[in-house]
This record gives C-alpha cells, sequence and structure tokens, in this order.
C-alpha cells in the first residue's frame, strides 16, 4: 500500500477564502520561462538550510543547489512582513513552480515539488520583506514507509499521528480511513548533530527506547528513530506505555511526580517521557542512580533487592518500575499519605530508621526515603 503526501496548491487554496485584491495574481506566462538574476548561494548538496533576517530590500535572495535525496523539496518563507515571491527553477533555470503572498494574505509563503537525488536547482525569493527566515528542506520522502533525512544541523523532528514537522517545516499525510489499513511508518535518521525527535500520541502509544535506537507504535503510525540525541515523549494520558533503556555507562533517572514527567538522562542522550500511565525503565550496566520526588496526592514504593525492582505507584493514575539502579533517593515531602516497603535481599541488609527518613543498603544497592509517612521493613 502507498501513501502520498496530502498536498494542496497553497495559492488555489488561499484565494477560495480571500479577496481578490490582497492577492499578487500569477497568470501561466512564467511557467517556462527563465528568470535567474543575481548571484546564487552555492549550497552544494541540500538536505537543509536555514537563513534567518533576509532583507529583500536589498535585492533577491537567490540560491542553487542539489537535491540530496529523492523526497520533498520545500522552500518555506516566514514571518513575511511584506510581499513574498518563492521561484523554483530546474538546472537550466526553466521556472518549475511559484507562489506569492502579500503582507495582508499571509504570514508565511511555501513551495513544494518531488525532487530527485542529484537534480540541480534554482530558488530565488523577491519582494519587500525586509526581516524574513528563510528554509529550504530535503528531508521528507513521499511514500510510506516515510524516510526523513538528517542533516550536518541539530534537526528537530515533530511527530503527532500523521502529521510531521522537520525543523519547523510541517507535513501532512492522508488520514487512515480503514480499521484494517496499516499504520502510516516514518522512518528517522538523525545522521549527523545532535538531534530531537518529539512523539506525541493522539491514542495508546508504546514506546521502546534505547541510546541507538527508538521505537514508537500507535494505530495509526509507527515510528522508528536511530542517531538521535534526545527524545521527548508526550502520552495522551489513556493506557500509554514507555520501556527506557540505560547505556552500558553512568545513566541517571529523575521522576518528577507533581509534573508526571520522567527524565532518564546518559552521557549522550536525553529522553524524557510526560503523561504515561505505565513506565518501565532498565538502567542496564554501570552505576546508575535515580531520584524521585513525590505528588500532593497519596504515594506508595516498593523495593525487591533481589529482582533489583522498584516501583513507585500514584493515587493519580501512574506508576514507574526501575531495574537495576544501584542508588536510589525518594523524596516524599509533597504531601499525602505516603507508604514505603522494603524486603531484603539474599545478602546481609541493613536498615536504619529516623524520624525524617529511613536508609536501606545491601549488596549492589543503596535507598533513602526521605518524609515517607509508613515505612515497612522485611527481612
Amino acid at each position: 500500500m502507498t501513501r502520498r503526501l496530502a498536498t494542496q496548491n497553497p495559492v488555489r487554496r488561499r484565494l477560495a477564502v480571500e479577496r481578490l485584491e490582497t492577492r499578487m495574481l500569477l497568470d501561466s506566462a512564467g511557467l517556462g520561462s527563465s528568470g535567474v538574476t543575481g548571484d546564487a548561494i552555492d549550497l552544494g548538496d541540500l538536505v537543509f538550510h536555514r537563513d534567518e533576517h533576509v532583507n529583500l530590500d536589498a535585492g533577491d535572495a537567490v540560491y542553487q543547489f542539489r537535491a540530496a535525496h529523492d523526497a520533498q523539496l520545500t522552500i518555506d518563507a516566514t514571518d513575511t512582513e511584506g510581499d513574498c515571491i518563492i521561484s523554483l527553477y530546474d538546472s537550466n533555470q526553466q521556472l518549475l513552480e511559484r507562489q506569492a503572498t502579500t503582507a495582508e494574505s499571509s504570514a508565511s509563503s511555501r513551495v513544494d515539488y518531488a525532487a530527485t537525488a542529484g537534480e540541480s536547482f534554482y530558488v530565488t525569493i523577491s519582494g519587500n520583506d525586509s526581516d524574513l527566515e528563510v528554509r529550504i528542506g530535503n528531508q521528507v520522502g513521499r511514500d510510506s514507509p516515510v524516510s526523513v533525512y538528517g542533516s550536518t544541523a541539530d534537526d528537530v523532528v515533530d511527530v503527532g499521528g500523521t502529521t510531521v514537522t522537520v525543523n519547523g517545516i510541517e507535513y501532512h499525510f492522508a488520514v487512515l480511513t480503514a480499521i484494517d489499513e496499516d499504520p502510516l511508518r516514518f522512518m528517522i535518521d538523525g545522521a549527523e548533530g545532535s538531534d530531537t525527535v518529539v512523539l506525541r500520541s493522539q491514542e495508546n502509544a508504546e514506546m521502546h527506547c534505547r541510546p541507538d535506537l527508538v521505537t514508537w507504535t500507535t494505530h495509526s503510525c509507527e515510528v522508528e528513530a536511530t542517531d538521535v540525541a534526545i527524545v521527548l515523549a508526550y502520552g495522551h494520558g489513556d493506557h500509554d506505555i514507555a520501556h527506557l533503556h540505560g547505556s552500558p555507562e553512568r545513566d541517571e533517572l529523575k521522576i518528577e511526580g507533581e509534573s508526571n514527567l520522567l527524565k532518564l538522562i546518559g552521557s549522550e542522550y536525553l529522553s524524557r517521557v510526560k503523561f504515561f500511565e505505565d513506565v518501565i525503565v532498565d538502567a542496564g550496566e554501570g552505576q546508575d542512580q535515580t531520584r524521585i520526588w513525590d505528588t500532593e496526592t497519596d504515594e506508595q514504593f516498593f523495593f525487591h533487592p533481589d529482582e533489583s525492582m522498584f516501583e513507585f505507584a500514584s493515587l493519580r493514575g501512574w506508576k514507574v518500575r526501575g531495574y537495576r539502579f544501584e542508588d536510589t533517593v525518594v523524596r516524599c515531602l509533597a504531601g499525602g499519605t505516603d507508604w514505603g516497603a522494603l524486603y531484603d535481599s539474599d545478602g546481609d541488609d541493613l536498615f536504619l530508621a529516623r524520624p525524617h527518613k529511613a536508609e536501606w543498603s545491601g549488596p549492589g544497592f543503596g535507598l533513602t526515603l526521605r518524609g515517607m509517612d509508613f515505612v515497612e521493613a522485611y527481612s
């Protein structure tokens, strides 16, 4: 099965709802004509390029480049406060696409074209805007599975259902119309740079996140991401589950209960999970630590050294299970009635209890509970 971008002619779409006098209309005479003037900035093999604060009063912005991938080529000019015309030409400077906007009609201007890897283009941006942001991207494929290509810069890829936004450029794919249809698939390769992937659940989501690979599954889409440094995942609040895996080095897990936020931090990666009902974290190797802050409601904490496992659950309807963390500190200072149950290991364990904290230690683990109302220790 093949899916294609749900694209529309942006000029035609806006003409349907705008007053005629607010548009700069273009007739068909320009198509096929040449019109590249001025010195072009050579971008080489283009994946993504951004120019900020482009002043068209000083002259047209002109670029030339080769498409790096068989993917959608998008030229996007935003924050337009004046008139703006984007023109896309082939290697012979023959006009392929053109779009014009005025300050009254739109705050952005955009051209999309199905490019082939190695194909050469010229782009001119003209008008009278004095502070324009220009994005040129060749990063998103056109068919499912949809390839998303990283650049040498720090890319940001945001996936929400069947919409993907790459470095601020948004792409919409056809919405599923049948329950038994295969979900839309996105294959994200971060390539170089310190890249970020944002995943937004609009239904039940399941995520598996490792330092070198992220998978994300919902009914409408599947995501596989490699070579990304930062993962930001947002649950929908209804049966979302996340599996996080640490690195062989030292990792730190932070659980901020009041914000329903969890962060797993390594030397070269960050996994950030918010609004998930069920989170399972395996620290893996290394000397790993956990820091937990409670909520204003009641919490329960269970610790099983023989399984190298703890469970932290809130009456707000979420829980976190952690495995193979050597050092854990729980702070129950926000309110509610908090309760902890500690189970012994096969070795010699030490339990120390004070009014403001309890400590439990043994072979390969150390645990501190601060401000917990009730603590039960079993040996």
